[in-house]
């Protein structure tokens, strides 16, 4: 069962950190989109440097790619690898060479490849399609490792290949190898069997406890496992029990960070049209948030609010307007409030300049 690809993000002394971890890109799970999301973050906080944790299998190729194209807008990345960099990953490791990775790290390149179906025109378009994707992991390994493109070739001609550290330091994948072991965990052990890695690392993942039978007996049968299930097993159970929690509680996030986009953009509209001052916005975005369709029903039944300017000394000669042209934020606050509050909704624009104005006159 695949694990789903996971993003998590933290700053530290003023560099981003990312993990990303597990199967990369699914249109119902996270993908490179969350990558965009936190680069946007990092890039408003002033963060351009990112130390990025991968352990992954692989994944789709184009949301790899998409990947690398929002890590590029940062200035500097350095990956750390894992249990594990395989397929479409490491074509991430080539876009950012320098990196590191444990001495247990395993990984594998391959000729990359895509779903398809459909009737010849589009079976020859995506032909098409991943003989230019397998160009460009060609290059990509070719320019890394100092081989020529033929010689790449030659490497991945016969299917996965599979490197250790030592290996993949020496094909220019990482340029470092850190001095002690990856935690290896039942998942990741799950990952590597099934991409075909020919040495797995020993598990690292704790052991369940034999103390008390009982409570494992009642963990087996929780997880609906076998009675004679091994350790591995029963912790590779609860990681994918895990991650179930895990995607159900990012749907709930999704859903409600969409929800109050929505309900904001019907608040900003809503204000837009006059329908109510943005002092109200924060209300109506919070029964829009609980109930959209009754918040919406509820402004769109809201008369617009007339001009203030149509309220407030409508009776203003041409020549007292006149007279306002070199009026000053004090002479407003002092003559006439009422046309400066109504300036604030009508003209901002006008308003901020009086206020710069009257700002830079106190220094």
């Amino acid at each position: 069962m695949k694990q789903y690809f996971k993003i998590e993000a933290s700053t530290k002394n003023g560099i981003g950190q990312l993990r990303i971890t597990d199967y990369i890109g699914s249109s119902s799970h996270a993908n490179s989109e969350s990558v965009r999301m936190l680069v946007d973050g990092f890039l408003e906080a002033g963060v351009t440097r990112s130390d990025v944790y991968i352990n992954s299998g692989g994944g789709s190729v184009f949301q790899a790619a998409e990947i690398i194209n929002e890590l590029k807008r940062l200035d500097r990345v350095t990956i750390t690898v894992g249990a594990l960099a395989a397929s479409a990953t490491t074509r991430i490791l080539a876009a950012f060479p320098g990196g590191r990775a444990y001495r247990n790290s395993q990984f594998m390149i391959h000729k990359p490849s895509i779903d398809t179906k459909g009737n010849e025109d589009q079976l020859q378009s995506d032909l098409k399609a991943i003989q230019n994707l397998t160009s460009d992991y060609r290059q990509a390994y070719a320019n890394i490792s100092g081989k020529s493109e033929e010689e790449i070739e030659e490497i991945w001609g016969k299917g996965d290949y599979w490197m250790n550290a030592e290996e993949a330091k020496a094909f220019g994948l990482i340029a470092e190898i850190i001095k002690e072991d990856s935690a290896i965990q039942a998942r990741d052990i799950a990952v590597m069997t099934a991409c075909g890695c020919p040495h797995i690392p020993a598990s690292t993942a704790p052991k369940i406890k034999n103390d008390n039978q009982m409570d494992r007996k009642q963990i087996i049968a929780r997880l609906g496992l076998d009675a004679d299930a091994t350790d591995e097993q029963i912790m590779g159970a609860l990681a994918t029990a895990k991650q179930k929690a895990d995607d159900v509680d990012n749907q709930k996030a999704q859903a409600e960070a969409n929800a109050k986009i929505r309900a904001e953009a019907l608040a900003d509209r809503a204000i837009a049209d006059k329908k109510f001052t943005a002092k109200e916005r924060d209300t109506y975005v919070t029964l829009a948030i609980a109930n959209y369709d009754a918040a919406k029903t509820a402004i769109d039944a809201l008369p617009s609010l007339p001009k203030l300017s149509a309220e407030i000394n409508p009776h203003t000669s041409g020549a007292d307007l006149a007279a306002r042209v070199g009026w000053t934020l004090d002479d407003y606050l002092d003559k006439d409030p009422e046309a400066y509050a109504a300036m604030l909704t009508e003209n901002p624009e006008k308003a901020k300049k009086l206020e710069d104005e009257y700002f830079k006159s106190q220094h």
